[in-house]
């Protein structure tokens, strides 16, 4: 006799992956980036896709899941849909080593910027603005003009 789960409706919509990517940074010792949620005791406290659901609702273009406390669980009262930048201003502050530069992006920073350049979605000046640098800054690292210690290190 096959056994069939109770399907929620909810694979094809955009809070899957957030809701399923989410759970595995909490919950799985071999998820890429583990050790900044799980790994230091961040819990996914949603008992389903659908309580999530039910709480924020659907995705909307554009933003991802954010945890409002930065030390606090993936629970209700604690998770909002933010844009990248909300999220990037929401961050714990890096430490000192990871600065590589005068104007203030850590390596982090710059693969975020590479990343969404290469997205082609937002322009150098909002980039700009998000991330609280000039556009010739990010002018630069689209250009590769600055940071080519870090970018070749980082894109073998």
């Amino acid at each position: 006799m096959k056994h069939f789960n109770a399907t929620h409706g909810l694979r094809r919509k955009k809070i899957y992956l957030s809701y399923h990517g989410a759970k595995q940074r909490c919950n799985n010792p071999n998820a890429p980036r583990y050790e900044d949620y799980g790994g230091r005791g961040i819990e996914f406290r949603f008992k389903s896709i659908v309580e999530l659901f039910n709480y924020l609702g659907d995705r909307p273009e554009g933003l991802t899941l954010d945890r409002i406390d930065n030390d606090g669980h993936y629970e209700i009262g604690n998770v909002r849909w933010a844009t990248y930048s909300e999220q990037n201003r929401n961050q714990r502050k890096p430490k000192p080593h990871n600065k590589f530069n005068a104007d203030g992006l850590s390596a982090e920073d710059v693969l975020e910027i590479s990343w969404l350049l290469k997205l082609g979605r937002y322009s150098q000046k909002r980039i700009a603005d998000d991330y609280n640098t000039d556009q010739p800054n990010v002018s630069k690292i689209k250009n590769k003009v600055r940071f080519k210690h870090f970018q070749s290190c980082h894109t073998q």
